[in-house]
C-alpha cells in the first residue's frame, strides 16, 4: 500500500484551516496547492470538517489563504522556479507571441 501523502504545512484560524501541499513533476519542477477546510463539532459531538463556509467564516478564510500565500512564497526554493511555458509558445515560437502571453510566459509559482 503506498504511504499516504502529508501536507507540507498547516495554517489554523479558529475553525479554518489552511492545508498547503508539496507537488513535484516527473522533472524535479516544485509547485504548492493549497486545500481549505472548517472543522465543527456534529450532533453527536465529533469533530467534522467541511468546504462549505458561512459569512461569519470568511474573514478567517481570508487570512488564513493570505497566510498561506506569505508561508509559500517565503518557502519557495528559487532556483526551481521556472516560468510557466504553454504549448502553444512551443509550437509557434517566441517571436509570434501576443503582448498579453508574452506576461503569462514570465510569471512563477
Amino acid at each position: 500500500m503506498a504511504e499516504k501523502k502529508k501536507p507540507t504545512h498547516e495554517i489554523r484560524l479558529g475553525a479554518i484551516r489552511a492545508t498547503i501541499w508539496a507537488n513535484e513533476t516527473y522533472l524535479g519542477d516544485r509547485w504548492f496547492n493549497v486545500t481549505t477546510s472548517r472543522s465543527y463539532k456534529d450532533d453527536q459531538g465529533q469533530w467534522q470538517e467541511t468546504y462549505s463556509y458561512a459569512k461569519n467564516h470568511l474573514s478567517d478564510l481570508r487570512k488564513a489563504i493570505d497566510a498561506a500565500d506569505l508561508w509559500i512564497e517565503q518557502n519557495v526554493d528559487r532556483s526551481q522556479r521556472s516560468p510557466i511555458v504553454f504549448v502553444d509558445d512551443q509550437v509557434e515560437g517566441v517571436a509570434e507571441q501576443s503582448p498579453q502571453k508574452k506576461k503569462r510566459r514570465g510569471a512563477s509559482c
